[in-house]
C-alpha cells in the first residue's frame, strides 16, 4: 500500500487534468490505486482548498454536456449526479438556473427534431417524457408553439 498524501495528490491532480471529477469519484479511484484513507482525504482536502476539485464546476460541466449530447429532464440529471457522488448542494443551483432560464431548450428542440425524423411523433413524445420532460412541453415544441409551462 502507498502511504504518501503527496503521491495521492499528484495522482488526483492528473485525473482532474483529464476531466472534472466529484470528490467521491476521486476517492474511489485513489483507493483502488492502493492509497491509504488518510492520504486520500488529505490530498482531496488540499485540492478543494486550492480550487482544483470543485463539485459545482463538475456539475456545470456535466449538466451542460449531457444536455448537448442527450437532453434529459431535471430529475434524471439530478439522479445521475447523485450516482456520481455529487452533493445536491453543489448541483441544485446549476440545475435550477439551466431549467429556469430555458438554456436547455435549444438542445431539447434539436434532439426532438432528430428523433422525430427517425422515430415519428408518438415514439418521440414517449421517449422524451421518459427522459423527464413534460408531455405538454414536448408537444408544444413538436407543434412549433414552445411554451415553458
Amino acid at each position: 500500500m502507498r502511504n504518501s498524501s503527496d503521491d495521492a495528490y499528484e495522482k488526483a491532480l492528473a485525473l482532474l487534468v483529464a476531466r472534472e471529477h466529484t470528490r467521491s469519484e476521486l476517492e474511489m479511484k485513489l483507493r483502488r490505486k492502493g492509497f491509504e484513507d488518510d492520504d486520500v482525504r488529505s490530498a482531496l482536502d488540499r485540492l478543494e482548498r486550492e480550487g482544483s476539485l470543485d463539485e459545482k464546476r463538475f456539475a456545470e460541466v456535466f449538466i451542460r454536456s449531457r444536455l448537448r449530447k442527450n437532453p434529459e429532464g431535471m430529475f434524471l440529471l439530478a439522479r445521475r449526479l447523485d450516482m456520481r457522488g455529487c452533493r445536491k448542494s453543489a448541483y441544485q443551483g446549476v440545475l435550477d438556473m439551466v431549467f429556469e432560464s430555458g438554456e436547455y431548450l435549444p438542445y431539447l428542440e434539436a434532439a426532438l427534431e432528430k428523433s422525430l425524423r427517425i422515430k415519428g411523433r408518438e415514439k418521440t413524445l414517449s421517449a422524451f417524457v421518459q427522459k423527464g420532460f413534460k408531455a405538454s412541453l414536448v408537444e408544444n415544441i413538436l407543434d412549433g408553439t414552445v411554451n415553458q409551462d
